[in-house]
């Protein structure tokens, strides 16, 4: 289990009054592919629509998105625990980049745990996580169940604030009597399944090779309200499959940094620091619009990325995705 630079990945509280205006996008991660002058500017491109200006604050952001409501009272630990991780990411990401160096093995976990949540923290990852996660969670419960011990270490690793074998024990026998659907629907199963699998899906990606690409002058990366590009193909076949599972074979995944670095990790890729043509970069744009929820960020406007968007972007609906756990399609 990856956890955050050897600390524990359980929720920890803040000290100061959580924000309500949650972001699936963080505003540091936004803030690296605005514009600096003469201050900061976001161009969003949606489909159909006329681009418009914004800022990294304004944009990839829901109010109280990861909240939890318990009691009657609103609980904001998984908002808490993203800031946290945030929070070590944020000067991670320039200094790699300004530095044109490669992560030590904390910083890699620590980087490699934010890629993964944000392919399950976005509102299409908690889409897939109601339609595809949750219920191949419950799967993975149903199929512990007959095993206590097995079971406990599993409910321990989803649950939030674990609450120790006689709750666990009761969620065991509600599982086996067939009521893990109600589980699925429980705001905090669902966060916390989110958080799991996003853990899951950073345990994949560290262990890949990394190349970290920069954009030659006058060339920059975008980035969409689903960062983490997936895709797998085969040598015989010119076909790509987009947002498949990142645990495929000849899977590649790719991440937008900054709008001067995206990061390429595969399987036995060589590691390392790299400088690619513009071709390469609007082949990678391109990936990041097909691979979009609904829009696609920019620090400039660009009538060549709105064309593009309208040609290529948002293409993988939910339906077609290929997600599979252990072998087993999800």
């Amino acid at each position: 289990m990856v956890n955050l630079g050897g600390e524990s990945a359980n929720l920890t509280s803040m000290a100061h009054k959580p924000p309500r205006k949650h972001h699936y996008i963080p505003r540091f991660y936004l803030a690296g592919f605005a514009s600096l002058r003469p201050k900061p500017r976001l161009w969003v491109y949606e489909k159909g629509r006329d681009p418009r200006k914004s800022t990294p604050k304004l944009e990839g952001c829901q109010r109280d998105f990861y909240t939890v409501e318990q009691n009657g009272e609103k609980n904001f630990e998984f908002e808490e625990w993203l800031g946290n991780l945030e929070a070590r990411v944020a000067p991670l990401i320039p200094d790699l980049v300004k530095n044109k160096r490669e992560p030590n093995e904390n910083e890699r976990i620590c980087l490699s745990v934010f890629m993964g949540t944000m392919f399950t923290r976005t509102p299409f990852g908690m889409l897939l996580g109601d339609k595809v996660f949750g219920p191949g969670t419950s799967k993975m419960l149903k199929r512990a169940a007959s095993d206590p011990d097995e079971f406990y270490k599993l409910y321990e690793s989803i649950e939030t604030g674990f609450p120790g074998k006689e709750a666990a024990e009761h969620v065991r026998q509600d599982v086996l009597a067939g009521k893990g659907e109600k589980l699925e629907e429980q705001r905090d199963f669902q966060l916390a399944s989110m958080l799991h699998v996003g853990i899951d899906v950073a345990e994949v990606v560290c262990d890949m090779g990394w190349q970290f690409i920069h954009a030659p002058h006058n060339q920059t990366f975008i980035t969409s309200d689903n960062p983490l590009v997936s895709e797998v193909s085969e040598g015989w076949s010119r076909e790509v499959h987009f947002r498949s599972g990142v645990n495929l074979p000849n899977a590649r995944v790719w991440f937008p940094l900054t709008s001067q670095v995206c990061l390429l990790m595969r399987k036995g890729l060589t590691p390392g620091i790299a400088t690619a043509p513009a071709a390469t970069i609007r082949s990678v744009n391109k990936r990041v619009m097909i691979c979009a929820d609904k829009v696609v960020y920019a620090g400039e406007f660009s009538k060549g990325i709105q064309g593009a968007f309208e040609r290529h972007g948002c293409q993988v609906p939910l339906e077609k995705l290929d997600m599979r756990y252990e072998g087993e399609k999800l």
